[in-house]
């Protein structure tokens, strides 16, 4: 009997789906992106050349360049590592949260699976988006970990 949690028709039927398969090489870019950016383009993200400033797409800058002369293209690319690490933070951070209330409620049943349950509700009745903005009023100046709070 095998010891891995994945058993070999579920992997199968993974790689036989479109939809997986194209989701899985999307995915894998944006970590490709992420982890080689510097090798990917040629550019600093943060330089700032005025001669070049608002340029159009061209050979040397795939998007054009922003009103401070800085390479869009660059710029999106390193920008593919704060969003990896955002969404792979916040996730983690929701399987956790989700894992310790499930098994909480799991174990004690009754009351404490009760009450689990109703703040759970509040949290699913609440539009997530809504709830975003309101918690980024709050704070004065939106920042990545702010931005990670919220999510």
């Amino acid at each position: 009997m095998s010891t891995s949690p994945y058993r070999p028709s579920t992997m199968k039927a993974l790689f036989r789906s479109r939809n997986a398969s194209i989701g899985l090489v999307i995915v894998g870019i944006f970590v490709f992106c992420a982890a080689f950016a510097p090798l990917i383009t040629g550019h600093d993200p943060y330089g700032i050349d005025l001669e070049k400033k608002e340029l159009p797409p061209s050979g040397e800058n795939l998007f054009g360049t922003d009103n401070l002369g800085r390479d869009i293209y660059t710029r999106v690319v390193y920008g593919t590592r704060i969003s990896l690490k955002v969404g792979i933070l916040a996730m983690s951070i929701s399987i956790l949260i989700g894992t310790v209330l499930g098994a909480l409620s799991g174990f004690f049943g009754g009351p404490v699976d009760s009450i689990i349950m109703r703040i759970t509700d509040v949290f699913m009745a609440l539009p997530a988006a809504i709830l975003a903005l309101a918690v980024m009023a709050v704070f004065e100046n939106p920042s990545v970990n702010k931005i990670f709070m919220v999510l």
